[in-house]
């Protein structure tokens, strides 16, 4: 039962930063930025 809740809330919380945009540049470890 713990573990059912516990996966629940990893759930919840996922769909939570999926709902918010994200924006920026992904850069690799030169400073150069990614295509994608």
């Amino acid at each position: 039962m713990k573990n059912l809740l516990n996966v629940l809330i990893v759930l919840l919380s996922s769909f939570s930063l999926f709902a918010q945009s994200v924006a920026g540049t992904v850069t690799d470890a030169d400073g150069n930025p990614l295509a994608g």
